[in-house]
């Protein structure tokens, strides 16, 4: 919970009571969830799943990370 303060007090330079923080959470989960239960619709012509291997930069050193990625093609162009 205390990540969601830390970004909010970098994005607006202010920082946030616990209440607020507890606030955002709730609305995030919640569009979080919507987000996971919206319907699909097959309206690709094409459809390409991939991964990407990327170098991240840690505090123990550079790690591997997989990053997958989607791209479609609507039939409409």
């Amino acid at each position: 919970m205390w990540q969601v303060g830390k970004v909010v007090a970098v994005l607006t330079g202010e920082s946030v009571s616990a209440h607020i923080v507890s606030k955002l959470n709730r609305v995030l989960d919640q569009a979080v969830q919507a987000f996971h239960h919206r319907p699909l619709r097959d309206e690709w012509a094409y459809l390409v799943l991939d991964g990407v291997w990327l170098k991240v930069g840690r505090a123990f050193g550079p790690k591997g990370v997989l990053l997958l990625v989607g791209y479609g093609i609507r039939r409409n162009g």
